[in-house]
């Protein structure tokens, strides 16, 4: 194995939400320096829309994947707060032949960066999108049945897993970490009877992280 001489670190820090959270004055300076600054993009870091740093140096991992549009949905994550999600879908890496172009941009802009180093980079490059694309075809054989059936989901963050796999799924905003409002029970329950009613199959709820017992 040979190693690259990289020094990388992730500025989110553990714990924090990376769509909520805000780096402070300190790191962005800090980040003024760095050779590289990889970014999901697509909406994923909120915070860049606030933050100056070299357009030269900055890489968006995510310009070359078709995007998707969310439609406006408010809910919470604990004590998080509400939070809207609206615009791009940010959640590009659901997709995993979505995320083997984000892992081309990357590696692209590392052999830029480094082109005595372009070899092992190409090598680890394509060893990574062979596990990308054998996961892809793992993840549309075990849906392939689920193409008519109605599905939920509690959070907007698996269309681009939905528009690989020919799924549709339905957004239902709903905490996981809290039993649902009056409101949101009805709104699961007329979702629930109108997807029976289509005979399709069983209406199935995915949820982002397992939910309370509530």
């Amino acid at each position: 194995t040979v190693d690259l001489p990289v020094s990388q670190r992730l500025i989110v820090p553990a714990g924090e939400s990376p769509p909520t959270w805000r780096p402070s004055g300190l790191i962005v300076a800090e980040m003024q320096h760095a050779d590289l600054i990889v970014t999901n993009g697509a909406g994923y870091e909120a915070w860049l829309q606030t933050a100056s740093l070299p357009e030269s140096r900055l890489v968006d991992s995510s310009a070359s994947v078709i995007p998707l549009r969310l439609s406006r949905t408010t809910h919470t994550h604990g004590t998080q707060g509400p939070h809207d999600h609206e615009g791009l879908d940010p959640h590009t890496f659901t997709d995993p032949l979505a995320f083997a172009q984000q892992l081309d941009a990357i590696a692209g802009a590392l052999s830029a960066a480094m082109p005595a180093h372009q070899p092992i980079i190409e090598q680890r490059r394509a060893a990574l999108r062979v596990q990308l694309e054998s996961l892809s075809t793992d993840l549309q054989a075990a849906t392939a049945s689920l193409g008519h059936q109605p599905l939920a989901a509690n959070h907007p963050s698996f269309q681009h897993l939905a528009r690989r796999a020919h799924l549709n799924i339905a957004v239902l905003p709903l905490d996981a970490y809290r039993g649902p409002t009056p409101d949101e029970s009805a709104m699961v329950l007329a979702w629930s009877q109108t997807a029976a009613s289509s005979g399709t199959g069983t209406p199935t709820m995915i949820w982002e992280t397992p939910p309370s017992t509530e």
